[in-house]
């Protein structure tokens, strides 16, 4: 089936059912709007987009998905999801993730992969019902940033290979560049955040940066400048202290300017059609 969203943004098309169609068709529209406030700008005016919906991997082989294990992914203007034993609210996090995409293409290009899929984690994560305007600004989960940790990802070497990209595999990506981007955007000392305007030309820049992918980092967030530091080490000995502020035996007080509550989602059911079965 095939359909349009409430103002005609995107055109849904998928194989799973009606219900699917119908619940997609109305709810895209609000991840948008959610993305386009946060963002400050609406990049797709008179663009509109496509949203394919699928009930089964080889669906999303079909439409060229870039991982087997991916979930799903955006193409250009084409976002494309599986969907399988869900609702509509959980479907959406997932919308929200991708989409993030669309509009980083479109205005951040040539971010590095650790930024683009942090970011993406953090969308989709900071709200609660699709009909939320805004973001939770401050929203982090917990258990991610402990897990990050235990895992070796602020330590210098193992930074450095997030960082330049040489880690090896992808999907690292998602965590630990959540907790990366989380900190650069919300770090501060004495109500001053360290690192969000040096992170604002950091993906503006993304298309046009010059050498290494940690020399370029370098210049951005270790630089001396504004309370940064001045070396890749010593950012990574402030970041790891960061990381284990949310160990959960030992929580660092400035935790407090954290939350990972978000507004309620009204409980909603599976949706029954039979190919997502």
């Amino acid at each position: 089936g095939t359909g349009f969203s409430t103002q005609e943004w995107y055109r849904v098309e998928t194989d799973c059912g009606f219900e699917t169609l119908l619940g997609v068709a109305t709810t895209i529209e609000l991840h948008h709007q959610r993305l386009a406030g946060w963002y400050g700008v609406d990049p797709f005016i008179g663009r509109p987009g496509i949203v394919r919906i699928v009930p089964e991997p080889n669906g999303l082989e079909a439409e060229g998905t870039p991982f087997w294990w991916a979930g799903g992914f955006q193409g250009g203007d084409t976002t494309v999801m599986r969907f399988a034993q869900g609702n509509i609210e959980g479907l959406g996090h997932g919308l929200t993730h991708e989409l993030t995409h669309r509009f980083d293409g479109a205005l951040f290009p040539g971010q590095p992969s650790w930024l683009t899929e942090g970011k993406a984690v953090w969308t989709a994560s900071a709200y609660g019902p699709s009909t939320d305007v805004v973001f939770v600004q401050n929203h982090a989960n917990f258990g991610t940033f402990q897990g990050v940790w235990i895992d070796g990802w602020g330590r210098a070497a193992k930074l450095e290979t997030l960082i330049s990209g040489t880690m090896e595999d992808y999907r690292d990506n998602y965590a630990a560049g959540y907790c990366l981007y989380v900190y650069l955007n919300t770090w501060e000392e004495d109500g001053e955040r360290l690192f969000q305007e040096a992170l604002k030309g950091f993906m503006e820049g993304g298309r046009s940066r010059r050498g290494e992918p940690l020399d370029f980092f370098e210049r951005h967030f270790c630089d001396g400048k504004e309370g940064r530091p001045e070396d890749f080490e010593s950012f990574a000995e402030h970041y790891e202290s960061f990381l284990s502020g949310f160990w959960w035996k030992d929580r660092a007080e400035w935790t407090r300017r954290y939350t990972g509550a978000t507004p309620r989602t009204p409980s909603q059911p599976y949706v029954y059609d039979e190919p997502t079965w």
